[in-house]
């Protein structure tokens, strides 16, 4: 299943983020900065503002 998250480089997005991980979903990820986060496999990030 793929999953949008909005926010994930806050306290919040990143527990999501993990779980999501975790259980093996592909997570495209939308970030004001990407500087901010390391992402795993299956993520895709784009910056936005």
């Amino acid at each position: 299943m793929k999953v949008l998250l909005l926010g994930a480089t806050g306290r919040l997005g990143r527990c999501i983020l993990e779980e999501l991980t975790r259980e093996g979903f592909e997570v495209n990820i939308l970030v004001r900065s990407s500087e901010r986060l390391s992402p795993g496999e299956n993520v895709k990030v784009y910056a936005g503002l």
